[in-house]
């Protein structure tokens, strides 16, 4: 669809501007529905005036604003239009904006029309920008099986925890999708949710190598969340002919003797860093480790 090109003048009054744009969309005959009701029940509902026009397959939902942008109104859009998102997961609503100021970008790379936009969106109403969100320690893996569901169901890519094929993936995928810099008249935006729930499947990935035991702790060291890894210990089997004795219980765990690593860290480093990281040459690093 090819929407009017429409520029809206800096702090001009919103209803003005919205009756505006409404009557370019409809004087172009495309099917306009206004939200006055929905727009009234949000936190910035004074701030921002939306409507909606019909596709073949999407449902786009036009956002008209015409103050500047600020640190609360850039929230409050946020939370308010993903929260509308949430509440129709069934459709496939693309969100664009008609404002009279530079969009800021972290409302461009969310609501980008890409799997990165659709992944952080996600990921936002999950982690919240939150480093110390996976502290708890059955957060990593449930994030870990978040994202692993959403680049399914968003890129039709599976990846598998016991492979370490994912972690190769993931590096890629950070370095080719995540890094490419949304920048409107501002900083580039970092991912930061979506980092974090792909931290967590790399330490899932580590925790599933059948030589490997681990679990995720608490490290004030490590700053947040961290993977603590050892050896798993093998099972001794004996037999007498061609008799098989019942397998002695596996041997206790010396957690003691684990070492602490940090897949989140690594994959947040990995984007701030580039091609200087790699996310295969610390697995590697980790499973030599105990030359296992």
């Amino acid at each position: 669809m090819q929407f009017p090109e429409i520029v809206l003048a800096a702090d001009e009054p919103l209803d003005e501007a919205f009756r505006y744009v409404v009557s370019r969309f409809s004087d172009q005959g495309f099917p306009v529905q206004t939200l006055e009701e929905i727009t009234a029940q949000l936190p910035c509902a004074d701030q921002i005036s939306l409507f909606t026009v019909s596709g073949t397959r999407d449902l786009h939902l036009f956002v008209v604003v015409t103050r500047e942008w600020d640190e609360p109104l850039v929230l409050t859009t946020l939370e308010s239009l993903l929260s509308l998102r949430q509440a129709a997961p069934t459709l496939r609503l693309t969100v664009r904006f008609i404002a009279a100021h530079p969009l800021p970008s972290l409302l461009a790379y969310v609501f980008e029309d890409s799997m990165r936009g659709q992944l952080e969106s996600e990921a936002i109403l999950e982690v919240r920008f939150d480093f110390d969100t996976p502290m708890h320690l059955e957060r990593p893996v449930y994030l870990a099986r978040q994202i692993q569901r959403w680049l399914q169901d968003f890129g039709h890519r599976t990846l598998y925890p016991d492979q370490l094929e994912t972690i190769a993936w993931i590096n890629r995928f950070v370095l080719e999708e995540l890094r490419q810099p949304v920048i409107i008249d501002d900083e580039p935006y970092e991912p930061l949710n979506s980092l974090i729930c792909l931290g967590c499947l790399v330490g899932e990935v580590l925790a599933h190598q059948p030589q490997l035991q681990a679990r995720w702790v608490s490290s004030e060291v490590l700053g947040g969340a961290a993977l603590e890894v050892c050896p798993r210990m093998a099972r001794s089997e004996r037999s007498w002919w061609s008799w098989r004795e019942p397998e002695p219980p596996a041997p206790a765990i010396e957690w003691e003797k684990a070492v602490a690593f940090n897949p989140i860290g690594r994959v947040i480093q990995l984007f701030r860093e580039g091609e200087t990281e790699d996310l295969m040459v610390f697995v590697e690093r980790v499973l030599s480790y105990w030359d296992v």
